[in-house]
């Protein structure tokens, strides 16, 4: 089963808790997508930073849902450089790799560490699944 979390506010959590997930209003260092981390602190720390909230969103996929998903994995140098090239072009907030997840370490946050990765769901089926009766929610 895959397990991760998604920093966001109490108004926000409403909404992704009742399956309305919006993959296009979402952007990092990877470009436009909804992102997600492995590890509950890295996402507390995050939204903490983003919005002095600690509200964090859980998501639990079982793993033969996620492995119908399309899935493109960044090494540390390919991560570095796709988010040069990405925040070159100016399209955090737009840029996709044309995959369902882009899964990845996190470069571009030097508090949390090479080891962190995040997830970036960035296709409709991906938005459909995790807001689908398929993925468990909850607020953490």
């Amino acid at each position: 089963m895959l397990i991760c979390y998604h920093g966001c506010t109490k108004h926000v959590i409403k909404k992704l808790l009742s399956g309305k997930i919006d993959i296009s209003l979402g952007g990092g260092e990877l470009g436009r997508g909804f992102y997600s981390t492995l590890n509950l602190w890295v996402a507390k720390r995050w939204t903490w930073y983003k919005y002095q909230s600690k509200t964090v969103l859980k998501l639990e996929i079982l793993d033969e849902h996620f492995f119908e998903l399309d899935v493109r994995f960044l090494t540390d140098d390919e991560a570095i450089k796709y988010r040069k090239y990405i925040k070159y072009l100016g399209e955090t907030r737009t840029y996709l790799f044309n995959k369902d997840i882009v899964w990845s370490p996190i470069v571009g946050d030097q508090m949390v560490g090479k080891k962190e990765e995040q997830i970036k769901w960035e296709s409709k089926k991906a938005e459909q699944l995790l807001n689908s009766d398929l993925v468990k929610r909850s607020q953490v």
